[in-house]
């Protein structure tokens, strides 16, 4: 591992340890919290769930703390805080959390995407390298410091509401563009 590397785990690791002191901070029991931040919710458990079926919506889910498996037919997803989850189309898919506790509790921050807002952002900066071949629904990555910290960021207007008319739009758009170029540089590299 370079200094680079080191420095950005680093700050992945207190960039993160903020969130979580935000979260556990105003979301102090289990369940799923809509926030003044219309897309953003926040889910919060305190022990391993049980396998749920869904219809889970275009997203960003990003776990701050414990871990998750998703599946999507018989393809298993196993994201962690390391890792962030896209949801690229409507798709019926089964979860559970895997790893929760009363003193680690399973945190996640959900960001639902706005299918209008993404097709006004292909139009107006047309992504390159979108797959020729049809993709699946679901894209796992490595999270990455600008995208850590840009969610930290909108987090933090939630305690500044009457910042979130101006600011979370931005915020919200630096994750959609962050996350649509991730798609897309991952269906290139095939």
């Amino acid at each position: 591992m370079d200094t680079n590397e080191a420095a950005s785990l680093q700050g992945n690791s207190v960039y993160r340890a903020e969130i979580i002191r935000l979260i556990t901070r105003r979301f102090t029991a289990p369940g799923v919290y809509e926030t003044a931040i219309a897309p953003l919710h926040v889910i919060r458990c305190d022990a391993p769930s049980e396998l749920i079926h869904a219809v889970h919506r275009p997203a960003l889910c990003l776990i701050v703390q414990g871990r998750k498996a998703l599946w999507l037919g018989d393809e298993q997803y196993v994201y962690d805080s390391l890792s962030y989850l896209v949801v690229a189309v409507t798709v019926p898919v089964s979860g559970r959390v895997i790893e929760a506790s009363a003193d680690a509790p399973y945190l996640c921050i959900r960001l639902d995407f706005d299918p209008v807002q993404i097709a006004q952002l292909i139009a107006d900066a047309p992504l390159s390298g979108v797959p020729d071949e049809p993709q699946r629904g679901l894209f796992l990555d490595h999270i990455d410091q600008p995208l850590l910290e840009t969610v930290l960021r909108l987090v933090r207007l939630l305690d500044t509401p009457r910042d979130i008319g101006m600011l979370a739009p931005l915020a919200l758009r630096e994750l959609t563009i962050a996350c649509c170029a991730a798609i897309t540089a991952a269906g290139s590299m095939k």
